[in-house]
């Protein structure tokens, strides 16, 4: 993973011309971190593509002529508000993960070479904005690799990313990822305890149709006991879907004084498969028990039941032990 970070981007911004002649000053040249990088890329042209080349030349006409031509006041300001964006750069943790230009590691070592990477920042120990940027920023790097990564069967491995505690991770680019990320060969493994978590990240305050619409970019939903959200025990049964089902109904009374009469019959009503208060008794591990249930949809696809018959849905035990 490449590391570049404020110190190696700000240095250029310090030392950029500050007046048009500027540029043609020789001692300038020779003190300029700015000019000595554009020279030193610009020796180099014969390695360069068409498109790099014309690229240099774009950023080289801004830094020694726009910038160069810019007031005082609008140039300045434009200097601090890159300044406090990346300020936290300068500052640990972020300065040697990302401002020491020194990596040990990088994407194409998990898709290619077997390579498993774990991130652990603790929330506890570094605070819940730290931990969380420190990840996404080293995620984003992963992803973005991974889908330039033209994949053909059989020309690697292929990834898992999995997240725990997802809502804290997501980014913008999440939802785009989870579309495309499958003809990369990447399986996102995305784990959270209620859809109301994924709600918030995404400005809703119900769960409605940026949750769901990224909800279903996930072929596969595994869902473990939830007995404290019951938008999340609904959004599970209302996947799994609804049936014609005869509903059992019973009625007695009296019209008056004579004997009381019954009746007993049945109706037949839209319901669901399986009913949201089912996630709540899904059996959880204990000292005793080593197994999780789960209940386990994937989309379209119909699984076998006990029953020999065809269901989208199926009911699965997890071991903590294995």
């Amino acid at each position: 993973m490449q590391a570049c970070g404020k110190l190696t981007i700000y240095r250029p911004i310090q030392s950029f011309p500050s007046r048009p002649e500027q540029c043609e000053d020789k001692a300038w040249q020779e003190s300029s971190y700015t000019a000595s990088l554009i020279n030193a890329i610009r020796a180099r042209k014969e390695q360069l593509t068409p498109t790099q080349w014309e690229d240099l030349e774009v950023a080289a006409q801004f830094v020694f002529g726009k910038w160069a031509s810019y007031d005082e006041k609008p140039r300045s300001s434009i200097e601090m508000t890159f300044a406090g964006m990346a300020d936290k750069f300068l500052f640990s943790p972020f300065r040697e993960k990302f401002s020491s230009a020194k990596f040990s590691f990088t994407p194409e070592q998990v898709t290619h070479e077997h390579k498993l990477v774990i991130l652990d920042t603790p929330v506890l120990a570094c605070g819940r904005e730290t931990a969380r940027l420190i990840q996404i920023l080293i995620k984003l790097v992963f992803q973005r690799a991974w889908l330039r990564h033209s994949y053909k069967p059989g020309c690697c491995n292929g990834a898992m990313l999995v997240q725990d505690e997802f809502q804290m991770l997501m980014s913008r680019f999440e939802s785009h990822f989870v579309q495309v990320c499958r003809s990369s060969a990447i399986a996102p493994i995305f784990i959270t305890q209620t859809i109301l978590n994924l709600a918030e990240e995404m400005g809703e305050s119900q769960p409605g149709s940026k949750t769901k619409a990224f909800l279903n970019n996930l072929s596969v939903k595994i869902a473990h006991n939830n007995s404290s959200c019951p938008d999340t025990c609904r959004y599970m049964a209302d996947l799994i879907g609804k049936k014609y089902q005869y509903i059992d109904n019973f009625h007695a009374g009296s019209g008056g004084p004579g004997p009381m009469h019954s009746s007993v019959g049945a109706a037949r009503q839209l319901a669901h498969i399986v009913e949201p208060i089912e996630f709540t008794r899904l059996r959880t591990p204990d000292g005793d028990n080593p197994l999780a249930e789960a209940i386990v949809t994937l989309g379209e696809e119909l699984f076998n039941s006990n029953s020999n018959c065809k269901s989208n849905y199926l009911r699965v035990l997890f071991s903590r032990d294995t």
